[in-house]
């Protein structure tokens, strides 16, 4: 997953999109190896930009959400818990229990899925400026 990234600034962090697909854990290993994380997603304005930087392109995309260590209990990749926000964007019947890892899904509006994380989808990582 070696390639030069392109970075877009948004409310204080830098986000990048790979240009090539892996599993879950490729991503999360991908993001850190760079310094940051798997995109982690707090709010409306946060989703809405994802949405407009993945709609080009239509790519199936991991962010940094996952229920991997404690089934039901979602966390980010920051380490905050999913039950501690008021914000989520799940697709309608989302979670189902088809996985244990978070993709932004094109075909459900960009909202959120579970999906089994050995998986192949692209990803978004997220750096500190």
């Amino acid at each position: 997953m070696s390639e030069t990234w392109k970075c877009t600034p948004f409310q204080g962090n830098c986000y990048s999109v790979s240009e090539t697909a892996g599993s879950y854990d490729q991503a999360e290993r991908e993001c850190t190896e760079r310094g940051g994380i798997l995109a982690v997603i707090t709010d409306q304005l946060t989703q809405d930009f994802f949405i407009q930087l993945l709609s080009v392109s239509s790519k199936d995309t991991w962010i940094g959400l996952a229920d991997e260590h404690f089934r039901g209990e979602w966390q980010w990749s920051d380490g905050m818990f999913l039950s501690s926000s008021t914000y989520t964007s799940w697709a309608y019947g989302e979670p189902n229990d088809s996985g244990n890892c978070t993709h932004l899904w094109p075909a459900g509006g960009f909202n959120w899925d579970d999906q089994p994380c050995h998986k192949s989808a692209y990803h978004i990582c997220q750096f500190m400026f």
